[in-house]
């Protein structure tokens, strides 16, 4: 069986390429597509733990459903709690604990290509995707570069990413997602720190008493 992914579906990150740019004030250039990727990738190295809380909307066959609740990231390594589970990994062993069901499903880590999961949603995609689009939008009162990025080869399950980068420090805070099956994944991040404190602990999941715990590792 394949390991837990966020069923929340979880998370992905990008990098982009600009065009020209002016105020009314001054002319200015924007970034070169070079420099945003450094930006980036300087800044979700995994060195530091992230912290955020998030919100999910998905819509899926005319029906949408969203969540809401917090993450901490760190790497390969995440914990991620909502009102209805629970998902933890240390990057070799995932936990599932979903509390209505009284039920932790413990399995080996494996990256899944179908699910944006939050090591992924931070890392790695220069290599799959490609900029089709940039502009410069407005969202919570700041200045976001909004990058468009199509899959580089055919197939892929993730047609089209779209994300809001804050231009004052490369900060993603929203993230628009359409797959091959039509489903729409929009996540959004607020109050994003860096450098969390995180314990070994942070990245394990210990069961409550009396929860059944299933073991699904090989």
């Amino acid at each position: 069986m394949r390991p837990r992914r966020l069923s929340l579906s979880a998370f992905a990150l990008l990098l982009a390429t600009l065009l020209l740019g002016a105020t009314p004030a001054q002319a200015q250039t924007t970034p070169s597509a070079e420099a945003l990727i450094d930006r980036l990738e300087e800044k979700y190295d995994g060195g530091q733990a992230l912290h955020a809380q998030f919100s999910q909307t998905i819509s899926q066959n005319g029906q949408t459903r969203t969540l809401e609740g917090t993450l901490t990231l760190k790497g390969d390594r995440y914990r991620v709690e909502t009102n209805r589970q629970t998902l933890v990994t240390d990057g070799e062993t995932t936990w599932t604990y979903t509390p209505a069901r009284k039920q932790v499903l413990v399995n080996d880590y494996a990256e899944n290509e179908t699910a944006f999961s939050p090591g992924r949603f931070f890392d790695g995609y220069q290599e799959r995707y490609r900029v089709t689009n940039v502009r410069t939008a407005q969202r919570s009162g700041t200045r976001h570069r909004v990058l468009t990025l199509k899959p580089r080869q055919g197939g892929a399950f993730f047609q089209k990413v779209t994300l809001w980068m804050r231009a004052s420090d490369a900060v993603v805070t929203r993230l628009v997602v359409m797959d091959a099956n039509g489903s729409r994944m929009t996540f959004s991040l607020r109050d994003v720190t860096f450098g969390a404190e995180t314990t070994a602990s942070t990245f394990r999941f210990d069961a409550p008493q009396g929860v059944e715990v299933v073991d699904l590792r090989s």
